[in-house]
């Protein structure tokens, strides 16, 4: 049962968000490649699964965790489809014909910030209701999960590559 829960709210997270491929390359997992959930900017939107995952959540935490899910879903499709535009007009205009300045780039580049940043201030509303809904038990047992979890990844990442998960020790 656990693991069906579990399945659906990351299906879900993953459906309120839209596809994942709408991340620019080198900044989620998928077809795409890149650094995984440690990219630079993108680590916390793997906060949620992972705090779901691992708290062994009761019924009615599982009822409430869907609902807050469900009631964010238009907001991140929304913001995951200008996400995407905006990638994708930025983009376009690296590829085009003629002169290009950095200065060129800035609104484009701006607007993306804006909109990750955007993404990025929903999700961690979301991961504070959901986190407010644990006991100081489920919430240490989430803790020690990341930590197992980053040191894991940390053993496997070479010299001198950069932290991931934020750098942030608990």
């Amino acid at each position: 049962m656990k693991r069906s829960f579990v399945a659906f709210v990351v299906a879900a997270a993953l459906a309120v968000a839209g596809n994942t491929l709408a991340l620019p390359p080198g900044h989620g997992s998928g077809s795409m490649g890149g650094h995984g959930s440690g990219a630079p900017g993108y680590a916390p939107l793997s906060l949620l699964p992972l705090l779901i995952a691992t708290a062994d959540l009761t019924e009615e935490q599982k009822t409430d965790v869907s609902k807050i899910i469900e009631a964010r879903g238009a907001r991140f499709r929304t913001i995951f489809a200008e996400l995407r535009r905006a990638d994708e007009q930025l983009t376009n205009r690296v590829f085009e014909q003629g002169d290009l300045k950095a200065s060129d780039l800035e609104p484009l580049t701006a607007r993306v910030l804006e909109l990750r940043g955007k993404l990025l201030r929903e999700n961690m509303d979301m991961v504070v209701r959901i986190r407010d809904l644990l006991s100081p038990e489920q919430l240490e047992k989430a803790a020690a999960a990341r930590r197992k979890m980053k040191n894991r990844s940390e053993s496997r990442m070479p010299p001198g590559h950069p932290p991931t998960g934020g750098g942030v020790e608990n």
